[in-house]
């Protein structure tokens, strides 16, 4: 086993905050971004959940990742060869009905449940999300899981998912600008 230093966030709600890449950030139990305020994060910082763990957007998440440095969702057993390609280690990303302007550039979202849920079947309010040069990869239920929601994705890979790449469900706008969809599966199958 090895271990390093990382920012320890464990089931809080954060205020307005900026995430850079000095070391990794741990998501215990969850998180949230608070209503009315934004979590930003830069170009190549590292993000570990926790078993079940997921980050849940209540004001606003924007994610500036760049082709050289993106930001990375992912399990936090980021032993090589084995955990970085098993899908479901922790939850997802959820954009709730009440987050608008949401933005995600250059990210890759890897090895959880569903990798973007934006919306909530109950709820007639509809969350927005711009999606650019981002990977969705090897996640246990559906890649982008979305209920009335506006989504604008641009130069994207959603793949390997063991059911849906993608649910657009309850109506909404969606617009994808080359992407690639391809759900052979996971990987590890």
């Amino acid at each position: 086993a090895f271990g390093q230093d990382v920012h320890l966030i464990n089931g809080e709600i954060i205020e307005s905050q900026d995430w850079i890449a000095d070391k990794p950030y741990l998501i215990y139990n969850s998180m949230a971004i608070d209503t009315g305020h934004i979590l930003t994060i830069s170009e190549g910082t590292k993000v570990y959940l926790h078993d079940r763990s997921s980050l849940i957007v209540w004001g606003q998440l924007m994610v500036n990742g760049t082709k050289n440095d993106p930001v990375i969702f992912q399990g936090d057993r980021i032993d090589e060869d084995f955990y970085d390609s098993i899908a479901g280690q922790w939850g997802t990303i959820y954009i709730d009905p009440v987050s608008v302007d949401n933005e995600i550039n250059y990210a890759i979202i890897r090895n959880s449940i569903a990798g973007i849920q934006i919306g909530y079947p109950t709820d007639d309010k509809i969350p927005s999300l711009e999606l650019k040069n981002t990977v969705i990869q090897n996640v246990s239920f559906i890649g982008i899981y979305a209920f009335r929601a506006n989504i604008t994705a641009y130069n994207c890979i959603i793949a390997d998912s063991k059911d849906y790449a993608i649910a657009l469900l309850k109506g909404g706008n969606y617009n994808f600008y080359h992407c690639t969809i391809n759900n052979r599966g996971l990987r590890w199958e």
